[in-house]
């Protein structure tokens, strides 16, 4: 009777196990995320609702439509569209799920605020996070906090730009940490919007990598601040260089660009690997969009400082516009050729080509309101103002003559030791991703997604 007992006894705690496995393993089945589709009808809402820009600075006007909502209760068509983007990027990308976790700390405050999406989304996003238990990720570090803060009015905000068929754009996005706003372009022909969901997603994918991007100003590199670095290993000093002359050249505009938008094509990729990797629709166009040859891992220094050559080239006319919206360059390179002890010419050159001049041009054509968006057209279109092309070619060369080519010899011959004894090029540490909500705070701006990673269409 006993033995028949415990052999009963046996089998039931059998058939317990098999049964709860079995409703483990559903429910773990269930709580996955299920893919978010985008579909024709939510890339439709492009095609209408556009408003004229308040102050077109050129013909033809751009016009733009806002996501921001600004109401209770109320939102955009477009809303709905960015909540999808952002819930597919941050739900089923890696990168996407360390960003909510590990530097939103899934917040649904931080969430809003951060990433653009509804309330009710954001709410959504939170509660999904929090289940979740992520292993660490190599190129992710934060600190740990309730609540991250920008200096910046308002909360991070998404525009789509129309732009004329006929006009020829460099960019496709566009992020300006100082307005907190992201400018999404969207390019027409014959009076149709030219973009589907994968552009869409590179695009968003991109400037969550601009916005969270931990090395996009020289700040990380100064062992003083923030003390809390969190770069893994954190340098020590530099090789070959004075920290004056490396502070200068990582502001450099042509060098903070370049390196910038290299670290963010790089998560970029990751992120729409993650997602689309196994998808037929995107199998083909996936391996030929990252065709770029500075996200191969054998692209090392030389590689890296080519592909910075090639933008001096492209971007020769940009100078004015960048040096008006990074004016910490200016300041910090007159600071380096004062403790160089630089002849008084150079000094004054700097003064007058790196300082005063981009200073008159942003304060006299841009107002506070429309700063962003003008900074923008500068960047791209001189001709939207013909009053400054003797401005924008002398600072152009000026810049060129004088200056570029140390920032480029800095930049060529500085290591970092890290703090693990290793010494690597700075260049190779510049362009290594380090997504971080630490820098958020103090990130600078323009930060554009340059088409095809610099090759013009």
């Amino acid at each position: 009777m006993t033995k028949a007992f415990f052999n009963l006894l046996k089998y039931f705690c059998l058939l317990c196990g098999a049964l709860s496995s079995v409703l483990l393993s559903a429910s773990q089945e269930n709580s996955k995320s299920q893919p978010i589709t985008i579909s024709e009808a939510d890339l439709s809402v492009l095609q209408y609702n556009w408003t004229v820009l308040p102050k077109p600075t050129f013909k033809p006007a751009f016009q733009f439509v806002t996501a921001y909502t600004g109401f209770t209760g109320h939102s955009y068509p477009t809303q709905k569209l960015i909540d999808k983007i952002i819930s597919k990027l941050t739900l089923e990308s890696r990168y996407g799920q360390h960003i909510l976790k590990q530097l939103l700390n899934c917040e649904t405050r931080n969430i809003f605020n951060h990433l653009g999406v509804a309330r009710s989304t954001a709410d959504k996003l939170s509660q999904t996070c929090k289940t979740w238990t992520l292993a660490s990720h190599p190129h992710v570090s934060g600190k740990p906090s309730t609540q991250i803060k920008k200096v910046s009015p308002g909360r991070h905000q998404f525009i789509f730009v129309l732009t004329p068929e006929s006009f020829s754009w460099p960019y496709d996005s566009w992020t300006n940490p100082h307005s907190n706003k992201t400018f999404i372009i969207i390019r027409t022909k014959n009076n149709k919007i030219q973009v589907n969901e994968y552009d869409l997603m590179q695009y968003f994918a991109h400037e969550l990598a601009i916005y969270f991007d931990g090395k996009s100003t020289d700040i990380l590199l100064h062992p003083h601040f923030p003390p809390q670095s969190l770069v893994r290993p954190q340098p020590q000093y530099f090789v070959n260089s004075y920290t004056h002359d490396v502070s200068a050249t990582l502001n450099n505009p042509i060098i903070t660009l370049s390196l910038a938008f290299i670290r963010a094509f790089k998560v970029e990729k990751q992120m729409v690997k993650d997602i689309y990797e196994n998808d037929q629709r995107f199998k083909t166009r996936f391996s030929k969009s990252y065709a770029l040859h500075f996200l191969n891992s054998k692209c090392k220094k030389q590689c890296l400082l080519k592909v910075i050559h090639q933008q001096a080239i492209e971007r020769r006319q940009e100078i004015l516009p960048a040096l008006a919206l990074l004016p910490l360059y200016g300041v910090t390179k007159k600071h380096a050729l004062f403790l160089n002890q630089s002849s008084k010419k150079m000094r004054n050159l700097a003064t007058r080509f790196l300082i005063d001049i981009p200073q008159y041009f942003r304060n006299t054509y841009w107002d506070s309101q429309n700063s962003i968006q003008d900074g923008f057209i500068a960047m791209v279109t001189p001709e939207a103002f013909p009053g400054q092309s003797y401005s924008y070619n002398s600072v152009s060369k000026a810049f060129f003559k004088n200056f570029w080519t140390s920032d480029l010899a800095v930049l060529e011959r500085t290591k970092i030791e890290l703090t693990n004894g290793q010494k690597i090029p700075l260049i190779e540490f510049m362009a290594t991703p380090e997504i971080s909500n630490i820098n958020i705070k103090f990130a600078t701006g323009p930060r554009p997604r340059v088409i095809g990673g610099g090759v013009r269409r």
